[in-house]
């Protein structure tokens, strides 16, 4: 009887120690999972970044031609007025 309650023990000891191992390999693949998912967002950051920087640039060099465009029409149109 005292050789079947050890051999119970012993089943049951690596039994536990299977499950808290196989635990620890899911908290590990979830730890990991998250790393790909922050990369993901942050890579997706860095692009709307980059182009909201491109819009703006875009823009600012729109709006320099655009006032350098008003500017020789205004100097044509005095000049032709004059």
């Amino acid at each position: 009887m005292k050789q079947f309650v050890e051999n119970r023990l012993a089943k049951d000891r690596k039994q536990e120690q299977y499950t808290n191992s196989i635990k620890g390999m899911l908290k590990d693949h979830a730890i990991f999972q998250g790393h790909g998912e922050a990369e993901f967002r942050v890579e997706n950051l860095r692009n709307a970044r980059e182009h909201t920087e491109l819009q703006r640039e875009v823009l600012l060099e729109h709006n320099h031609v655009k006032g350098q465009q008003v500017r020789v029409w205004t100097s044509e149109v005095w000049t032709i007025e004059n």
